[in-house]
């Protein structure tokens, strides 16, 4: 799936240097190339972010921004999204909140890795798997 997400996101690229390059020769304005390129902004913005576990605590990758991170004395709750399934790890001090995708691999074991490390976190509604 990450290939076939990539090699879109190179074709959009390329497309929208030929619209670009087409746009240019013709004389004409740059709003074809609007298209193309929100297209390749959106895709980039909705593909789930890599959760990253490990002794310190919760680590979340981000496209633009710096990444998130709570440490595991830092988790206050744990919460399920009942209609999207996405896992939700809030702060103590009010920090970033993590989410896990449900279209992330791993889940069941960033489940058990929340509690093993977590202890004293509330975790709300939680699901069966």
């Amino acid at each position: 799936m990450q290939v076939l997400v990539r090699l879109v996101l190179v074709l959009l690229a390329a497309f929208g240097v030929v619209v670009s390059v087409a746009t240019r020769k013709e004389g004409g304005g740059f709003y074809a190339l609007l298209v193309p390129a929100t297209v390749f902004l959106l895709i980039s913005l909705v593909r789930p972010v890599s959760v990253v576990v490990d002794d310190h605590g919760i680590r979340q990758r981000r496209w633009f921004l710096h990444d998130k991170e709570i440490k595991w004395a830092d988790v206050a709750s744990v919460a399920y999204g009942a209609k999207t399934g996405t896992t939700y790890v809030l702060s103590k001090n009010g920090g970033p909140k993590i989410r896990f995708s449900i279209f992330l691999v791993g889940r069941a074991r960033f489940k058990h890795e929340i509690r093993a490390h977590a202890r004293d976190a509330e975790i709300y509604s939680e699901d069966d798997d």
